[in-house]
């Protein structure tokens, strides 16, 4: 109840602030865009919370369909691209990715490679990268996504536990949520690995043809 009358009321401000881009004077184009922009992302933040207590409560629901590697990695790279964690940062795509036909449920898997794209960018210092890209395996596809640094051996072993975080109270859900979704729900495997020379890389591995099964 609490998250639809929260999406209710977000949800008439969006639909308020999308008429007010289109109506503002020039002088307030500027401002509009950003209040849109904002409560565009405060309404996604919102669904986030939703789907992550439905997926920890054994209710979420998937929608597995066929899929193209490279068509989801495109989505992932224009939706971050020119966002606010990648302001003076590089987001790259990958140029071997191999276009590898899948089956997933899209809204999750792209909530999972945006948190990992996301907790990349907020590790990256201006003016560095971070990658993202895919592999295909003999019986799966492998997304990755790769900055440069270092994750003290102790955060490691507790980098994907619900009760950890490096980043405050209530914050540093992304990279639990990663393994919560890819793990019980795509029927895949999330995992990392931390090297000198690679950095940092954060790895979902998904079956071609998941098994149909009950998340409970």
């Amino acid at each position: 109840l609490f998250f639809h009358d929260m999406l209710n009321t977000v949800g008439g401000v969006q639909g308020l602030m999308e008429f007010l881009v289109e109506e503002a004077p020039e002088s307030l184009q500027a401002d509009a865009r950003l209040i849109h922009r904002a409560v565009s992302q405060l309404t996604d933040e919102i669904i986030y919370q939703k789907q992550l207590l439905a997926a920890e409560t054994n209710e979420l629901e998937t929608n597995i369909t066929p899929l193209r590697s490279v068509d989801i990695l495109d989505v992932v790279e224009a939706t971050f691209q020119n966002g606010e964690q990648a302001r003076q940062k590089r987001l790259e795509r990958h140029d071997g990715c191999s276009q590898v036909v899948f089956h997933s449920d899209p809204v999750l898997l792209r909530r999972v490679l945006g948190n990992m794209v996301k907790n990349a960018l907020e590790a990256t210092p201006p003016g560095g990268l971070v990658r993202l890209g895919c592999t295909p395996l003999a019986d799966a596809v492998e997304f990755w996504v790769q900055n440069a640094g270092d994750i003290p051996r102790s955060v490691q072993m507790r980098i994907f536990s619900r009760s950890f975080s490096t980043k405050g109270v209530g914050r540093g859900l992304g990279t639990y949520s990663i393994k919560l979704l890819t793990e019980r729900y795509l029927g895949g495997r999330a995992s990392f690995t931390v090297n000198p020379g690679e950095g940092i890389v954060f790895r979902v591995r998904l079956p071609l043809e998941p098994d149909l099964y009950d998340a409970t």
